[in-house]
């Protein structure tokens, strides 16, 4: 459903397979300090992560409402 969401409004999605990317999975842990779960989803803008959430956080409604600047749902805005 996400990649959907991506098609629809125009957004970059980029899924990292953390087995078979663990050292790409532990960079991006490292570069943006939040710690992985799964799932997961980062929203980075500008080189920054703004918004993330994980679980039952990764929902399509909640990540349109972060994209969209609002803090609502489950998720941390940045």
């Amino acid at each position: 459903m996400l990649g959907k969401m991506a098609n629809q409004d125009g957004v970059t999605l980029e899924l990292v397979d953390v087995l078979s990317q663990r050292p790409l999975s532990q960079a991006i842990e490292a570069r943006f300090g939040v710690r992985h779960e799964s799932p997961q989803i980062l929203i980075i803008e500008d080189g920054e992560v703004t918004w993330h959430a994980s679980h039952r956080g990764v929902a399509p409604d909640r990540v349109r409402s972060a994209l969209a600047g609002s803090a609502e749902g489950h998720g941390a805005r940045v």
